[in-house]
């Protein structure tokens, strides 16, 4: 009798080994600026931009990245993962797609405790971040842009940006979805210029 427990204790180290041995390693991805870089002359560094908080949905607040299986069913890629919250790494680019776009160093993202005399401030909402059931990213954003000197808002724009992606290749995807927030950052810059043209 004992020694078939001394058996059944060693098939199951056994087994226990194999799983771990045999689990999938993840991967991890980030989004990243796609926008050209100037070059130092082109950047006469004029602008103080605030980017403000940045709202997400819930179900894009977590590592896995998230994709539709159907228009209400989400799959949640266990072993594909972003490598920091989506919010944060969406935030940054950002910053740094419009400061390569405007020619500025002086793009800042919340808290600004130690930043004053800002010009503008951008406040953005995303309502869509993934890849849809027709294997294309999907970005909808509502953002706003208000006057750093009277707090007036000055541009209010919803963005809703397609663009083609490959759904079984996580890395075509982040570049996709790296491009698609290029061109929301564009928008973004246009509307900087004219704003600031006018006055």
């Amino acid at each position: 009798m004992k020694k078939n427990w001394y058996t059944i204790a060693l098939l199951a180290l056994i087994l226990v080994m194999e799983g771990c041995g045999g689990s999938r390693p993840s991967r991890f991805f980030i989004l990243t600026s796609t926008v050209q870089k100037n070059s130092p002359e082109d950047r006469p560094d004029s602008l103080r931009i605030g980017i403000g908080t940045i709202r997400f949905p819930e179900y894009l607040n977590r590592p896995q990245i998230v994709s539709h299986k159907t228009a209400n069913e989400l799959n949640l890629a266990e072993f594909y993962r972003w490598a920091e919250p989506l919010q944060e790494n969406l935030a940054r680019i950002l910053a740094e797609n419009l400061s390569q776009l405007i020619g500025t160093d002086h793009v800042f993202i919340l808290p600004w405790q130690t930043v004053t005399n800002l010009d503008y401030r951008i406040f953005l909402e995303i309502r869509r971040f993934e890849l849809n059931t027709e294997s294309k990213v999907v970005l909808v954003a509502v953002w706003q842009i208000v006057s750093g000197k009277d707090k007036r808002p000055v541009v209010h724009r919803r963005s809703e940006i397609f663009r083609e992606a490959d759904s079984l290749n996580y890395n075509s995807l982040a570049e996709s979805m790296s491009h698609t927030l290029e061109i929301l950052s564009r928008e973004m810059a246009d509307e900087l210029t004219k704003v600031h043209g006018n006055r």
